[in-house]
């Protein structure tokens, strides 16, 4: 149970590691605009202080990819099977993410590379994903009775989600000067998911409820 507990804080690990990414990055690099620019850009390979954002990537990678193992582990032993599926299409998500984007680097001098391509392609599977995978979370969560709170909690974030990816559309097709800002959107959304469900599996303690409507027994 320990053991658990311990593989379960990696998840706010993680999202601390992912601040930290943002923030130096932010800072260090001279003329990014993070309300126009996307995130891709901040971490791209040739980008400027790319060597000191690069431990902060590989451990907010890593340790959401622990985390999503052990959530994974924890559904197979006591979850519904939508709750199962969900936490595996988050964990090729963390793959994608660990793997496939440290593979097919973003590069901005040639953007328009076969690299590149991979790599948009490879960012829209992992912005997709979460929406199934957090909607399963909410059905298969919501069929288990102690856990159907949680279900509801999965059920907001996946509308969340749907919502804030369809503004993001939008603003592509209307070429707005905000699509960094509704790009990170998404991402800090879904970081604050991870949050509250990392620290739910760490302190939530499950209280046994009581039934006032029972009748007590007879004693003789």
């Amino acid at each position: 149970m320990k053991l658990q507990k311990i593989f379960c804080s990696f998840g706010i690990i993680s999202v601390i590691a992912f601040a930290l990414q943002e923030i130096f990055g932010i800072v260090l690099y001279r003329g990014y605009n993070a309300i126009a620019y996307y995130e891709s850009v901040l971490i791209a390979g040739d980008a400027p202080y790319y060597n000191i954002l690069e431990p902060f990537i590989y451990a907010y990678r890593g340790c959401f990819l622990i985390f999503i193992l052990t959530m994974c582990v924890i559904s197979f032993r006591q979850c519904h099977l939508c709750v199962r599926i969900g936490y595996l299409l988050l964990l090729i998500m963390a793959v994608l993410s660990a793997a496939g984007l440290s593979a097919f680097p973003l590069t901005i001098e040639n953007f328009w590379s076969t690299q590149n391509l991979i790599h948009v392609l490879i960012t829209v599977a992992i912005f997709s994903d979460p929406i199934v995978a957090i909607f399963l979370l909410a059905i298969g969560y919501g069929k288990q009775g102690s856990q159907r709170w949680l279900g509801r909690f999965c059920f907001g974030f996946g509308i969340l989600f749907v919502a804030l990816n369809i503004l993001h559309l939008v603003g592509i097709l209307y070429a707005m000067s905000v699509l960094g800002l509704l790009q990170r959107l998404i991402i800090y959304s879904f970081q604050l998911f991870t949050f509250l469900l990392s620290w739910k599996y760490l302190f939530y303690k499950k209280r046994n409820r009581i039934n006032y409507y029972r009748k007590p027994a007879r004693s003789y």
